[in-house]
């Protein structure tokens, strides 16, 4: 009998980052029926529940030291500023002071968010639109390569579902149709 390998005794057992992503998922999915009883009712309400929801997640994975805010404008040294995001991550040093304002300082933020409980094709051009005018907040970045490709302002879009229809290449071909060229 060959003696048994240290990976041997792991072989059927579930990884624990799986365990712990299946239980935020599966906290994320029984908040999304929730939310969807109501949200006929109280749309906007909803809304901020869902928001909510995912701030509540980046608050319980980041380090404590990056705060976790709520709808806001991001603003930038020249008085330019975006449209309203809807969860944003600070960087530690973000003034405590200014933390509420709810319009935020473009240099002080590490990521910014846009939320929908479902998403659809039809919020698409919003979304572009918003990465655009995040994006042009931090004006052009000349130098290295990695400079001027790296944003200092990470953009992105949380969602509890979605409704794309698979193509013949599947949802991803969808979006990449939808936004092509525009970012």
């Amino acid at each position: 009998m060959r003696p048994k390998r240290r990976s041997d005794a792991f072989e059927h057992r579930e990884h624990d980052l799986t365990a712990f992503m299946g239980v935020v998922e599966a906290q994320l999915a029984a908040e999304y029926t929730r939310i969807q009883q109501s949200v006929k009712d109280d749309p906007g309400t909803a809304g901020d529940q869902g928001e909510e929801n995912w701030a509540t997640l980046l608050r319980g994975w980041l380090p404590a030291t990056y705060p976790i805010v709520t709808k806001g404008r991001l603003i930038n040294e020249r008085g330019d500023t975006s449209p309203q995001l809807d969860v944003m991550v600070l960087r530690p040093d973000y003034p405590m002071h200014l933390r509420d304002k709810k319009v935020y300082l473009s240099g002080g933020v590490v990521a910014a968010f846009e939320c929908k409980l479902t998403l659809r094709g039809s919020h698409l051009p919003k979304i572009v639109e918003t990465c655009k005018a995040v994006k042009s907040l931090s004006g052009t970045r000349t130098g290295t390569p990695f400079r001027e490709l790296q944003r200092p302002i990470l953009y992105g879009v949380l969602a509890h579902s979605h409704a794309w229809k698979p193509g013949k290449d599947g949802a991803m071909f969808t979006i990449m149709e939808s936004t092509e060229g525009a970012i």
